[in-house]
């Protein structure tokens, strides 16, 4: 099991308010808890990718200015091998600010599908959803497809297939397809 923890005790670099978050591992049973990343600046989402590795965004706090500042990352479980999947080149073809948040794979793909999204605020998470093709590397801006049309933002983006996907606002939940269709299925009271 994957999980995130702010227990190395770490502060990002904005403030002494903000922890910074790490991925760890852990067996089935809880037991065998164990930190598999290092980061200064914070980490989330982890999930699981069709090759066994972890997926996760990491905060880059140094890049901000130039590039998005939350992009996509894998370590192997034991912790070897981190590296960045997705992220430098996209400040060229993206507004600043942008993350990549609550990414999620696609079953039957080495894919992924996120929520490209501004950042901090009332919206935080909230963006265009986004198909994510890491196998083509790390700097290749055209690798994206972006699958929410016109100014529809959505989060927390969850992959029934590349041509499905369950996706929430504030207004509810919603089914959409693959050319950005949307279908309210829960509305919020």
């Amino acid at each position: 099991i994957a999980f995130m923890s702010h227990s190395p005790g770490g502060l990002v670099q904005c403030g002494d308010w903000a922890l910074a978050y790490c991925v760890f591992s852990m067996n089935a049973d809880g037991s065998d808890p164990r930190q598999i990343t290092v980061s200064k600046d914070g980490e989330w989402d982890p999930f699981l990718l069709p090759d066994g590795t972890i997926g996760f965004t990491r905060w880059e706090y140094v890049m901000k200015f130039w590039s998005p500042i939350q992009m996509l990352w894998s370590v192997r479980p034991d912790g070897t091998n981190p590296q960045m999947i997705y992220g430098s080149d996209l400040g060229r073809k993206y507004a600043y600010p942008l993350n990549y948040a609550s990414a999620r794979p696609i079953p039957g793909t080495n894919k992924v599908v996120a929520s490209f999204s501004p950042g901090h605020g009332r919206a935080e998470h909230m963006g265009h959803v986004t198909i994510v093709d890491p196998s083509a590397g790390p700097d290749v801006s055209t690798a994206t497809k972006r699958v929410s049309q016109g100014n529809q933002m959505f989060r927390d983006p969850y992959a029934i297939s590349e041509e499905c996907f369950l996706v929430a606002n504030t207004q509810g939940i919603f089914v959409m397809d693959g050319q950005g269709n949307t279908e309210l299925v829960y509305k919020l009271s």
